[in-house]
């Protein structure tokens, strides 16, 4: 997002707390703006084939660049009809999967307090399923229905308060545990093993509507795109200038904003996931806002981001989650195992920054990581 335009806005509360603006990226100019981890480099909003729209959606901002050139087939719609088609998605995929709205089906769902299946969207069947799959992919570092721990930790939307009991952890765990969701794909009904069981799908819900809004611009006949929200970035073709869209990765500072690395993306997904900008100080301790759904602690290991880049924007965004959990050296593991192409920022006991990159990205990308 032009960082211009975005200082006069103030992002909707109505999407989750698990990643929020500051903590997953935002789209600059020519340096990272206030909100980055994974950014475009070069957005020239005064080139008159570059339609550079932006706005606030999902307690976040969103920010889409459409080349729109009649003259190579392009369709000639207008500014305010290509937002319209932008912010359709985005209101679809909230009034589906946001849990502050009480109408949405996923609050309806969580609501209720029964084991019976009930039916659901393709759309939300769909979300659910990538996560269920990532979740057992990565051995229950990725789930869905962590929510009450993260509000015992205070990175809810209530106010912080002391840490919580280990008996406290305990009785959240017991009631936790994406295992005891029951998705039906074929019925495209969900259930719930316990009746208190809710979920939050914000850990993958913004890669999803990145998805669908750029689907939709494909489907309107537009080649060359770059869509984001939150930091969350999908992109076809390329740039007006010709070159692919360039995509920014943070270096991971709790101060100020650096670029670590640019890297070209096209016809593609990244997400960045990271433990530096979200964290509470409790008595001399630096507690992370990402939880180890398995353990139900904040993780506490040396990796700072993981950067995963994916066909689909959702998978992209549940697999930097998961792999940052794991830590450097489960989650290269895993990352390597599947060929995802994902590079860990590892931070050291003196606060020094080292990459490490899974083959797949060396090789996607012809570079030699140090």
């Amino acid at each position: 997002m032009d960082p211009c335009h975005r200082e006069s806005m103030k992002p909707e509360r109505t999407w989750s707390r698990r990643k929020p603006a500051s903590a997953r990226g935002a789209v600059v100019r020519a340096a990272l703006a206030a909100l980055g981890t994974v950014a475009t480099i070069g957005c020239t909003p005064d080139d008159a084939s570059l339609l550079d729209l932006q706005g606030a959606t999902m307690g976040t901002f969103w920010s889409a660049r459409v080349a729109a050139d009649p003259l190579s087939g392009t369709p000639e719609l207008s500014r305010d009809s290509v937002r319209r088609l932008i912010e359709a998605e985005l209101e679809s995929v909230n009034q589906l999967m946001s849990h502050y709205l009480e109408t949405s089906e996923l609050s309806l769902f969580n609501a209720r307090a029964d084991t019976l299946p009930v039916e659901i969207s393709q759309h939300t069947a769909e979300v659910l399923q990538h996560a269920l799959e990532i979740g057992i992919l990565s051995g229950g570092a990725f789930d869905v229905t962590v929510g009450p721990l993260v509000d015992a930790w205070g990175f809810g939307p209530a106010e912080a308060r002391s840490v919580p009991a280990d008996e406290e952890i305990d009785q959240l765990l017991a009631a936790t545990g994406h295992d005891r969701l029951r998705l039906d794909p074929d019925a495209v009904t969900l259930a719930k093993r316990l009746p208190s069981l809710r979920v939050d799908l914000s850990a993958l819900a913004k890669g999803y509507a990145v998805d669908r809004v750029a689907e939709a611009l494909l489907s309107a006949g537009f080649d060359d795109l770059m869509v984001e929200i939150g930091g969350e970035v999908r992109a076809h073709g390329s740039h007006p200038d010709g070159r692919p869209w360039q995509i920014a990765i943070e270096h991971p500072q709790t101060a100020g904003r650096s670029i670590q690395r640019i890297v070209p993306l096209r016809d593609g997904a990244v997400a960045t996931s990271g433990d530096y900008r979200i964290y509470r100080d409790v008595d001399g301790r630096r507690l992370s806002h990402l939880l180890d759904p398995r353990t139900g602690r904040p993780v506490n290991h040396g990796l700072a981001s993981v950067t995963v880049f994916e066909p689909l924007c959702v998978r992209a965004d549940a697999f930097a989650t998961a792999l940052l959990v794991l830590g450097p050296d489960a989650g290269f593991s895993l990352a390597s195992e599947l060929n995802l192409v994902a590079l860990f920022l590892i931070r050291d006991d003196e606060g020094r920054i080292a990459e490490k990159a899974t083959s797949a990205f060396l090789a996607r990308f012809e570079i030699s990581v140090p």
